[in-house]
Formats: C-alpha cells, structure tokens, sequence
C-alpha cells in the first residue's frame, strides 16, 4: 500500500511539473508577444517595425516602412516600398530613405522623391534585382520637416520606354511613426 501511495504522489508531482512546466511557457509566450507588440506598430498608413540583427547580439535595427499598391483586375499590385531608418555613414548618424521602385524602370532617369510640391531629392538608383531597383536617398533635416509637414508625398521614375510615371504615397501618420523611430536612440 505504502509502495502505491508513493507511487501516486510520484505521478501528482510529475504532473504538478508539467502544468508548471506549461504555465511557465505560456507566460513566456505572452511576454514574447507584449516585447514584439512593442517592437512594432502601425501609425495611420506607416508602420513601424524593428528586427533583431542577429541572434547573438541585442542590436535590432528599426525602421517605418510603406507599401503603394494598385488595384489590377482587383488584385492589389506592388508598385513602391518605402523605408526610413537610421544610416550610419562613418561620420555621422542621420536618416535615410530606401525606396523599392518596380523592375522596369530606365535607371539613367534619376529617381525623383517629392513631399507636397517640393522637390526633396533627384537621386541614382543603387542597384536592381528581381524585384526591382533600390534609390538610397540621405535625409536631411530639411527634408524630414517637409515629410512631417505634408500630406502627401511623390515618386518620380520612367519606365523602359521613357514614359513618366508618378506614384503618390500617404505621409499620413509619417510624423508619429518617425517620432516613434526617433525616440527609439538606436
């Protein structure tokens, strides 16, 4: 009998360590998630986002970001990325727009970047692959105040037969998520 009780209390105690066990990792999972929903967020038409660089080191790198799209045959069709982040020059820390134009475009044209009906960069694409070709352009102070300070911003690029092609995009929520970007010292 004495073997049988022990046995019983073995068996409640394993499984007292697997519910702890379980709790333990659910708990774990929430907080994962509550550190990724502060990692992330969506501000009006921009998000902002942060990725870890890699697995040994705690630097992440932090970015907001939009996507234009197109209704083609109802389907929404990629036609600009944008991205803001911090760059590191060598010199000094600023910010930096990486924009994702589609494949396609005539690269001796110059990228064109506009917020409002200012002209914020004419710029040289950096290289293309796949899924289309990259314009780095630095931020300037100037430039940032016109993004948070207007509506709508502009891209301007040509197409393989020389046609202009203009893309608008929202700044709507531009200020808050750069705010956000700004205020994470990274």
């Amino acid at each position: 009998m004495y073997f049988e009780v022990n046995r019983l209390a073995i068996c409640i105690e394993k499984r007292a360590n697997i519910f702890t066990a379980v709790l333990l990792l659910l708990s774990l999972c929430a907080i994962s998630d509550a550190l990724s929903e502060e990692r992330s967020g969506v501000y009006d038409d921009w998000s902002y986002k942060c990725a870890s660089i890699s697995d040994s080191t705690s630097e992440q790198l932090c970015e907001i970001s939009q996507v234009v799209s197109v209704a083609d045959e109802g389907h929404p069709v990629e036609v600009l990325r944008l991205a803001v982040s911090r760059a590191s020059d060598g010199k000094k820390r600023g910010y930096q727009l990486v924009a994702l134009a589609p494949p396609g475009v005539h690269l001796p044209s110059d990228f064109g970047l506009m917020a409002g009906n200012t002209r914020l960069s004419l710029s040289r694409y950096r290289n293309c692959d796949p899924r289309g070709c990259f314009v780095v352009v630095p931020l300037t102070g100037d430039s940032i105040k016109r993004l948070r300070r207007s509506n709508e911003g502009a891209a301007y690029f040509r197409d393989l037969a020389g046609r202009a092609i203009k893309v608008t995009f929202s700044l709507k929520g531009f200020t808050k998520a750069f705010d956000r970007l700004a205020g994470d010292g990274r």
